[in-house]
């Protein structure tokens, strides 16, 4: 048995706010019938404000109430290049840049800790076949996120952060979908992935350690079948299946020690009245498999 002990653990509230008023331009150039541009971008004038009131904080040496605020603007670009030679085949190249802010996190300055901020490079193929009923994609992606929260490395209490972590991964995915048959529907994607702290100035033993909940091989399918005539018209069935392999139990990555694969079987069961009411009941894990995820969450 395994017990634990929550005597030494004290309870602390607060308000975490983030506000971001933006502008945001796009501009999509036909250069010719198999060239088109994109270049746009959105600027983001981000204001955060928090307050926690920790009563317990004298005891760890913290003060009992805090207040981290500020207001920064931030720019994120995004483009992109799409060649098309002729009506049913297609490449592409991206670039963008996100953000997403960090709120809950406390840094001792006081003041508002720095967003997390993306960068994706992605290239691209796209081909349609069978009178265009059907499509195969492809499409490799970088992406990098800096400004990861992570615990100072000062304070042991792990009450406060530092904005210095960096994620990053790449992969491929593929997907092919479409009307296989004549009322039946396919799609099926299939993604390699690989996901790893690329910096953590605190715990330098993470550094090239899986992300937790990152599988590496991640498959998906999913199919339907609507009926279009007699008695049955309307009624449509579908199943689903999820397949995603092993991922990492422990930051840092403990060898040997991960969670098992996750494995979904889903089925829907829906009705069309008319072209714009349907009704649809669907069940996720019929097997009621066990699906462990890093977060210790179970399905």
């Amino acid at each position: 048995s395994l017990g634990v002990s929550y005597a030494g653990a004290f309870w602390s509230n607060g308000v975490a706010r983030a506000v971001s008023r933006s502008i945001y331009a796009q501009d999509l150039i036909n250069l010719n019938e198999n060239w088109r541009i994109l270049i746009g971008g959105r600027y983001d004038l981000l204001a955060q404000r928090e307050r926690v009131f920790d009563p317990f904080g004298a005891l760890t040496g913290e003060p009992t109430s805090s207040l981290s605020k500020g207001t920064k603007g931030y720019l994120s670009p995004r483009a992109g290049i799409l060649y098309r030679p002729d009506e049913e085949t297609q490449f592409f190249a991206a670039y963008g840049k996100s953000l997403i802010p960090n709120t809950g996190v406390r840094i001792q300055s006081g003041e508002a800790p720095p967003p997390q901020q993306d960068t994706q490079y992605e290239l691209g193929f796209r081909r349609e076949f069978m009178d265009r009923k059907m499509s195969f994609e492809v499409g490799l992606f970088d992406i990098t996120r800096d400004n990861v929260a992570i615990p100072n490395p000062a304070n042991p209490s792990g009450f406060y952060s530092v904005v210095t972590g960096q994620q990053h991964s790449h992969g491929i995915e593929v997907n092919l979908g479409g009307e296989i048959l004549p009322n039946l529907k396919i799609n099926a994607v299939a993604t390699f992935l690989h996901a790893l702290v690329s910096k953590d100035d605190n715990i330098p033993s993470q550094q090239g350690s899986d992300l937790l909940g990152a599988p590496r091989r991640v498959y998906n399918f999913n199919a339907s079948y609507a009926f279009d005539s007699g008695d049955v018209k309307g009624l449509e069935l579908g199943v689903s299946y999820y397949y995603a392999s092993r991922v990492e139990a422990t930051l840092p990555n403990t060898y040997g020690f991960t969670l098992a694969p996750q494995q979904i079987l889903g089925a829907t069961l829906g009705y069309n009245f008319n072209d714009n009411l349907k009704l649809e009941l669907a069940a996720a894990n019929l097997t009621n498999r066990p699906n462990f995820t890093s977060n210790g969450a179970l399905y």
